[in-house]
């Protein structure tokens, strides 16, 4: 009986709080300094709500503080804005039980000038449909190597570019780590509008290379430290910078992959052969052999068996 109003005494107590401690810091050459008086959020994030919890203006030497009843289920991240930009700390789990490690929240100056360097480029092109399309998922890895944030010039420029390769069709937009309405495709060119804080960030998009195509032009506006290109047609090459390194299977599917450095105006050209039997044409040969036996072997059995009825008129 103890035992359980105890139990029930636990269910109706409210949550223990937790406390979450961090830093806000500024990016300054090769060091970082606190951030006095800035505006640090504590937001919740649920599969049904998620929103702002707390706020709190960083103190001396950047330290912020947050005590709160965790949700059960609930993840959590730290948001601080610093010339006009949002940054964002990585997610924390806090539960009851556990005591979240400080939060280091990194901000920067931002200039409209530095380089933005495309580490990788990643592309994984799927073999052909039944309609003869090819899906293609192309990963592209942003560098920001300086201490400040890049952003464009004025509201019409961009602050990164690139030019998808030729003739490609149904361009989206996949997972990234820019908003939706900071990427936008113009043409053939790929163009982000959002700031590029310093370090690396990602940008992910489908599309379909066309029906008939035999020779792919991927263009190489700028160098690419990292080049990667899979691809599941067998019969499929690629022809300059990248040479052929080895196969892989992902999903139970094989790909073959082409690797390297792509130096400033590379030449980089998938080739699809001609002559090759793409995957899924060959159920349909196996099925017109098949019919074609069929048929054959019908003409055949109604041949005898005219042959026949002539011997036994004469």
């Amino acid at each position: 009986m103890w035992g359980a109003c105890f139990a029930l005494l636990t269910l109706m107590a409210p949550p223990t709080e937790v406390t979450l401690t961090g830093r806000v810091v500024r990016v300054v050459g090769r060091d970082t300094v606190g951030v006095v008086g800035a505006r640090v959020v504590l937001h919740r994030v649920v599969t049904a709500r998620q929103g702002p919890v707390d706020s709190v203006l960083s103190g001396a030497a950047g330290s912020f503080r947050f005590r709160f009843r965790p949700d059960s289920g609930a993840i959590y991240l730290t948001s601080a804005r610093w010339a006009g930009i949002e940054y964002f700390a990585p997610l924390i789990t806090a539960t009851a039980n556990t005591r979240p490690g400080p939060v280091l929240l990194i901000v920067a100056d931002t200039s409209s000038g530095g380089t933005v360097e495309l580490a990788a480029r990643h592309l994984v092109v799927s073999a052909p449909a039944a309609d003869g399309t090819r899906a293609v998922l192309e990963v592209l890895v942003l560098e920001n190597p300086g201490p400040y944030t890049r952003v464009p010039r004025d509201s019409a420029a961009a602050t990164w570019m690139v030019v998808l390769p030729s003739r490609v069709a149904q361009v989206e937009l996949a997972d990234t780590d820019f908003a939706a309405d900071a990427v936008e495709i113009r043409g053939d060119t790929l163009r982000l509008t959002a700031a590029l804080p310093p370090g690396a960030r990602q940008l992910t998009v489908h599309y379909q290379v066309p029906a008939g195509i035999r020779r792919w032009v991927i263009p190489v506006g700028e160098p690419i430290l990292a080049m990667n290109i899979l691809l599941e047609e067998p019969t499929a090459r690629v022809i300059g910078a990248l040479t052929r390194t080895d196969s892989q299977v992902v999903d139970g599917r094989r790909f073959d992959r082409w690797q390297g450095a792509a130096p400033r105006a590379a030449s980089v050209t998938v080739v699809f052969d001609p002559t090759g039997v793409p995957p899924w044409l060959l159920p349909s040969l196996v099925a017109l052999l098949a019919t074609g036996l069929v048929v054959a072997l019908l003409v055949d059995n109604r041949r005898t068996a005219a042959s026949r009825r002539s011997s036994r008129r004469s």
